[in-house]
């Protein structure tokens, strides 16, 4: 279903929500994986950076997800 999502509409959005979705469900181990790729393809993308800098901030110390600090 994902892939005929991205098939139809705007690619950057469905991966948005596709994060929000994710958050809202408790399944962080994918997020941080889907911002690193994001910010990968959109590299200029401030929206993407910004969200995924303030999902690294709001996690949990002991996540083991990649520190914010280090990012900036």
């Amino acid at each position: 279903m994902t892939n005929r999502a991205l098939e139809v509409n705007d690619k950057q959005k469905v991966y948005i929500q596709l994060i929000n979705i994710y958050r809202q469900s408790n399944k962080l181990e994918f997020v941080e994986d889907l911002y690193k790729k994001l910010c990968k393809k959109y590299h200029d993308s401030l929206e993407i950076w910004s969200q995924y800098i303030e999902f690294l901030f709001d996690a949990p110390a002991d996540s083991g997800f990649t520190k914010a600090k280090v990012i900036l």
